[in-house]
């Protein structure tokens, strides 16, 4: 029995592609993780986009120091 690729290689056959993709957010597009801060992040850090506009890039939590901001690659792709 013998197989032929040539099909599977061929440029008119259709990529198949996965109906869902899931992320692992936390410190994949942003830092620090959820369980590493001292409460909830809501308080929204104002900040240079880097696109020419301003806008939320981060977000404080309401007691302590804490702040979640997107990694600079994850804002771009997102905005």
């Amino acid at each position: 029995m013998t197989s032929d690729n040539s099909s599977k290689n061929s440029p008119n056959k259709r990529m198949i592609l996965p109906s869902l993709i899931v992320f692992d957010l936390d410190d994949c597009l942003w830092t620090p993780e959820m369980h590493e801060l001292s409460g909830m992040p809501e308080i929204p850090i104002h900040g240079d986009l880097g696109n020419g506009q301003t806008g939320v890039v981060g977000l404080q939590v309401m007691r302590g120091r804490d702040t979640v901001t997107l990694y600079e690659g994850a804002r771009r792709v997102l905005y």
